[in-house]
């Protein structure tokens, strides 16, 4: 038999299904690859004023003093933009909201239920008590000058020529707060709100379903002037004797975690605790505090870097403690750690790849540390680049940061809830005109919330 007269063997059918069914397979795999790497999109819309549990995302709205409809709570599934109403208050009521120099979370969810505050809405012509400066409600009258901060006052502070000293306000011991804020439960999957408990303080933080309030005290309020040629500087001297309450919102047991807090005293809530700080004698640096909800212990964290900065969230991961401060040397942001009593603070990080860090949020789960963290932004062809990332920490590494995913551009709202990590992205809109031409005039842009896991 010749070659040519061989014959090619015929190609089956069955083959050629097998093939292309291989091939399906394979465009399948590689596609549900890519699809891992990209993060999960969720609903329109900013998730402003908004709190994150499991599969549902609980907006809170007031309205402007000036306008006519009722504060209102709703839920909505991270899946659907379609909304559900849970609560609707009467024009007498808002939800609490604290003053900008007051930094507290008000909304929580714990064991299935979602935790909020109320408060009656203000009265802009309500007379203040009788002896009591109007400096009580609207802040201390602030000087021309450079401001250094709040001290405790010191018997042996700065005296001398171009010293002068005088007092701001002061609350008599039987002075009591006139904030009225009341606490509602109600549970996640639905129903009536009820009522839970009442406080009468100046300022209160929640975590899950445990209250950190101020029990208000006598305090008194000095200012303090120092004019050396034509610089001017002044700063604040108080004596406070308030306390730092925690109670719970289940069976109301009330203790007291610390004496001589000033009852305008900043809180921050973190994952398991809350933050704040202290002031100390002129002109050293303010205190850094932590309380934990499980035992009500507080530990002594050092001293901020600066004496008007807001203290950070505090995260416990593998009996440590982490948290966030303004470096000393340039305007960035490090990441401290410290003992579960506080003890040996160290440095974990303060730059990623030479780049500094101007925001970070810090998150524990499953005992591992991760952050969303924003580096300063480097300008390419007169354009500001801001690489942002979700990373996991490794403190004890010379390299502590791994990127585990790098978020897109124009991203924002960072949010951590268990095990995933939330954030808001302005997308482009425009026609298929305008995307076949790249034309950018009358381009519209949408905003839309992504998640992605951060263990992936």
């Amino acid at each position: 038999m010749t070659v040519l007269e061989m014959r090619r063997p015929s190609v089956s059918r069955k083959s050629i299904a097998g093939q292309l069914l291989f091939i399906v397979v394979l465009l399948l795999t590689l596609r549900f690859l890519w699809l891992r790497k990209q993060p999960e999109r969720l609903m329109k819309g900013p998730a402003l004023n908004a709190k994150i549990s499991g599969e549902n995302v609980f907006l809170f709205a007031n309205p402007s003093l000036s306008d006519m409809p009722p504060s209102m709570l709703q839920v909505q599934s991270i899946h659907q933009d379609s909304r559900r109403l849970i609560d609707k208050e009467d024009t007498h009521f808002q939800f609490y909201h604290p003053e900008s120099y007051i930094a507290a979370d008000v909304f929580a969810v714990a064991e299935g239920k979602l935790y909020y505050a109320v408060e009656p809405r203000p009265n802009p012509f309500k007379s203040l008590p009788k002896g009591v400066s109007s400096a009580v409600n609207n802040g201390p009258v602030l000087s021309q000058g450079e401001f250094l901060g709040n001290f405790l006052s010191h018997p042996e502070g700065p005296t001398g020529a171009g010293i002068v000293r005088k007092k701001l306000f002061g609350f008599p011991p039987t002075f009591s707060s006139q904030k009225y804020i009341g606490f509602r439960q109600v549970n996640t999957q639905g129903g009536t709100p009820q009522d839970v408990m009442t406080f009468h303080c100046d300022t209160l933080c929640l975590v899950g379903n445990h209250v950190f309030w101020i029990r208000p005290g006598p305090e008194e309020t000095v200012e303090v002037i120092q004019e050396q040629g034509r610089q001017r500087r002044y700063w604040h001297e108080v004596i406070a004797q308030s306390d730092l309450m925690l109670t719970s919102l289940t069976d109301g047991t009330t203790r007291c975690l610390r004496h001589g807090v000033p009852r305008y005293t900043r809180m921050t809530a973190g994952e398991s605790g809350i933050s704040w700080t202290e002031p100390a004698p002129f002109p050293e640096k303010p205190a850094i505090f932590y309380a934990c909800v499980a035992d009500g212990s507080v530990r002594s964290l050092g001293t901020l870097a600066n004496n008007n900065q807001s203290p950070s969230p505090v995260v416990e991961a593998k009996n440590r403690l982490y948290w966030t401060d303004y470096t000393q040397y340039k305007s960035s942001i490090r990441v401290l750690s410290a003992n579960a009593d506080g003890t040996d603070i160290r440095e974990v990080c303060a730059q990623r790849d030479k780049h500094a860090i101007v925001n970070i949020l810090l998150h524990e789960y499953r005992g591992s540390l991760y952050c969303g963290l924003t580096e300063l932004p480097t300008i390419i062809k007169n354009d500001p680049i801001r690489n942002q990332y979700l990373c996991r920490l490794y403190p004890e590494r010379s390299d502590p940061l791994e990127v585990v995913y790098k978020l897109p551009k124009n991203c924002r709202e960072f949010h951590f809830d268990g095990g995933y990590f939330y954030f808001i992205r302005s997308e482009p809109k425009r026609s298929l005109w305008a995307a076949l031409t790249n034309d950018d005039a009358g381009m519209e842009y949408t905003n839309s919330f992504y998640r992605v896991a951060v263990d992936r």
